[in-house]
């Protein structure tokens, strides 16, 4: 039997509710596993981030990931925004690939800015094809194979 739930979630100071629909067998907990929204229950420090499986996003993003965990992405988010001193050490320390400190979408939180890293990344992909967020948060597939961002003018 289907169920329907409103989840409040804050993007830049206004409220909104998100429904998640035709979730079977499972609390919304269990589906969404963790917290969403702000860090451990405090109030967004900056309503340009926002919290997924205890990382920081930029808050766009976060509607979209909701949506896949929902319709049964079962991975998590590794990395999500990046200060200018994260992405430094990142592209210090050799990962390929990295892109230079300022670079980054990893860096930014203002649409088409931002970006998270993924497990189960291909599965993530296959759920936003066919999700009303189509093209709006994009796989890098081999370039980056843990990489999703908005694929401004076919880059990420």
């Amino acid at each position: 039997m289907a169920r329907s739930a409103a989840i409040p979630l804050a993007f830049g100071g206004i409220a909104s509710i998100l429904i998640i629909s035709g979730i079977q067998g499972e609390s919304i907990a269990e589906v969404l596993k963790g917290e969403f929204g702000s860090e451990k229950g405090k109030p967004f420090p900056d309503p340009a981030f926002a919290y997924f499986d205890g990382k920081p996003i930029a808050s766009w993003i976060l509607p979209i990931l909701v949506y896949a965990r929902a319709h049964g992405w079962k991975g998590t988010v590794t990395s999500g925004y990046r200060t200018s001193e994260e992405q430094q050490r990142i592209y210090n320390s050799g990962v390929k690939p990295a892109a230079q400190p300022g670079t980054s979408n990893h860096e930014r939180t203002k649409f088409p800015g931002g970006a998270v890293d993924v497990t189960e990344a291909r599965e993530l992909s296959e759920i936003l094809a066919n999700s009303p967020y189509r093209g709006q948060l994009s796989w890098a597939g081999n370039k980056d194979p843990v990489h999703f961002s908005h694929p401004e003018g076919g880059t990420y």
